[in-house]
């Protein structure tokens, strides 16, 4: 018992440190690249632009963060962050 328990608890610890899996020789799946969706900086917020820019930047987990919001400093390589002015248009794009 006391072995499944320890065995258990080193696959638990381990198995968040698994790097994403490339797909076709090319950048890990769900890794964020916000090049192609720095055009949208000025556009207002809004559901219809946040799968855009998912879809743009191959993420699968979008933040938008309001003026003054406070937000975790955990780096996620699937999470797009996208920054608002107080008219909720975009100021800023970027990966974590």
């Amino acid at each position: 018992m006391q072995l499944i328990l320890a065995a258990s608890l080193v696959w638990g610890a381990t198995s968040g440190c698994a790097a994403p899996m490339a797909v076709d020789g090319g950048e890990p799946a769900g890794a964020c690249e916000t090049s192609a969706a720095q055009s949208l900086v000025g556009q207002r917020k809004s559901e219809a632009l946040g799968v855009d820019a998912m879809k743009r930047t191959g993420t699968s987990t979008i933040r938008w963060i309001a003026p003054g919001q406070p937000v975790s400093m955990d780096y996620r390589t699937d999470r797009l962050n996208i920054e608002l002015d107080d008219q909720e248009r975009i100021i800023r794009v970027t990966c974590g």
